[in-house]
């Protein structure tokens, strides 16, 4: 033992012995404190790990990109115990952390404790690992892995995209620090509409999203776009053409304080079937959003798609190179004023 052990146990045992007791309960609550989190973290460990094993192989039959388990360690380390400083986003329910981690910087999605709903967080999580552990591709939002030793697992993404916003902040946000050009928009959509093509063709299982609007978007500083938010996607399953989902529980499907509505299928809340062309619905909607800047329970009010539609249309004929391929102004103002005293189309329309 060297001079400085000897002279801090000479310290200590020269304590009165009420503050020696005091002491040695503190370290001893202290150790037991740090062996229940132990404990519960391997807990999360294995049941946790059950589950996305369970899940992995039933969607993926083997066949997924290599995924990396980090640990709980790790992860408070990479974003100094979770700092508010490192906050780069966050919605109704997920943090989302920049991180420092071996030299890589990455981005880390944690469930807010305020908000958890154990049974579908851990369900909606799990099944984001699984699906986009089969997905890499530009335009989507790259997984690396997770962690488990949590009771939510916690979500780590390849900081491979500068984030600066996301697409719904950026039409609708009141402070923004850049327009979007036309050639923006286009690229946008482009963009978007590739990384759903590869979504829906590239496994062998066709992947629906269920979940795309504008907040689910993020964008760069040069506008360009990944699609995130995978925990609601499944896959359609073999011999079928639609995901059913049971819409007497409001657990698969978020229709609520995000506002969500709007960019689903009207067909799927009728029936709880969803297709690829309900994503090809939430697809359009954002189409009009971005074509117009109107938010979408705006936009979707009655009759007010097929407005949209027309007006655009009227716009179309009006700038035609050839003048006898445009309207009068008599014509076009008599197609406004029918816009204007109309919000329904009417019954001849080849409109919904």
């Amino acid at each position: 033992m060297d001079p400085d052990q000897v002279q801090h146990l000479d310290s200590f045992c020269r304590l009165p012995i009420h503050r020696s007791s005091m002491v040695l309960r503190g370290i001893g609550i202290f150790n037991a404190e740090k062996r229940k989190e132990a404990a519960e973290e391997e807990k999360y460990m294995l049941s946790n790990g059950a589950k996305l094993l369970q899940e992995l192989i039933a969607a993926c039959d083997g066949k997924t990109n290599p995924i990396r388990i980090f640990s709980a360690k790790e992860l408070k380390k990479a974003t100094d115990n979770y700092s508010s400083k490192l906050i780069c986003y966050k919605n109704d329910c997920s943090v989302y952390y920049k991180g420092m981690l071996e030299d890589r910087i990455i981005i880390i999605r944690r469930t807010e404790v305020a908000h958890l709903n154990p049974s579908v967080d851990l369900k909606r999580h799990i099944n984001e690992v699984v699906v986009l552990s089969q997905i890499n591709h530009k335009n989507v939002v790259k997984l690396l892995g997770c962690c488990l030793e949590a009771q939510i697992p916690i979500i780590v993404y390849d900081y491979n995209f500068t984030y600066n916003k996301n697409l719904k902040d950026c039409i609708h946000g009141e402070v923004l620090s850049r327009r979007l050009s036309w050639e923006d928009c286009l690229r946008i959509a482009n963009e978007v509409a590739e990384a759903l093509v590869y979504v829906h063709m590239a496994t062998p299982k066709t992947i629906v999203h269920m979940n795309i609007a504008p907040r689910n978007i993020w964008l760069d500083e040069h506008c360009n776009s990944k699609v995130t938010s995978f925990c609601h996607s499944e896959s359609i399953p073999e011999g079928e053409s639609h995901v059913q989902v049971d819409l007497s529980f409001d657990n698969d499907v978020e229709v609520d304080t995000e506002g969500t509505l709007p960019y689903i299928d009207p067909e799927f809340i009728g029936s709880g079937r969803f297709t690829e062309k309900s994503d090809v619905y939430s697809f359009g909607v954002v189409l009009f959003e971005l074509l117009t800047g109107i938010q979408a329970w705006n936009l979707l009010t009655e009759g007010v798609t097929y407005q949209k539609t027309a007006f655009a249309e009227l716009a179309v004929r009006c700038i035609q190179a050839s003048s006898d391929e445009r309207p009068t102004m008599k014509e076009a103002c008599q197609e406004l004023r029918r816009l204007r005293s109309s919000c329904s189309p009417p019954s001849t329309s080849r409109y919904p």
